[in-house]
């Protein structure tokens, strides 16, 4: 899994930003965070969810910092929280749950755990 991450955030900062080093270092920690996240979880659609957004926002206010530290954002940190963080939260979010939760509806064939 980090092997495919760190691919996927190659080709991310090779399209976006043409050079390589932010999203190729934040996916792959993401996946570790997730990784040991698990483990401490009793598994519900709450859980995952809550897992999803840690690791969303470590994604996206990893990238921002790092973006800073390379110079390659000029916008402060409230503005980056409202023009992109809450946007891409909101709308991953939403998308995730109702992955979830017809996910397991119709592929597992399970009832959802509340």
């Amino acid at each position: 899994m980090y092997t495919w991450t760190i691919v996927f955030g190659v080709l991310y900062d090779l399209y976006y930003y043409g050079n390589v080093g932010i999203f190729a270092f934040c996916l792959p920690m993401m996946v570790f965070l997730l990784n040991h996240m698990i483990h401490y979880v009793r598994p519900s659609l709450s859980a995952y969810m809550m897992i999803f957004l840690l690791c969303t926002i470590w994604v996206l206010y990893g990238s921002y910092f790092m973006q800073c530290i390379f110079q390659i954002v000029q916008i402060d940190f409230v503005g980056y929280m409202v023009l992109y963080a809450a946007p891409t939260l909101l709308f991953s979010a939403l998308v995730y749950y109702i992955a979830l939760l017809y996910g397991r509806r119709f592929f597992l064939h399970r009832p959802l755990v509340a």
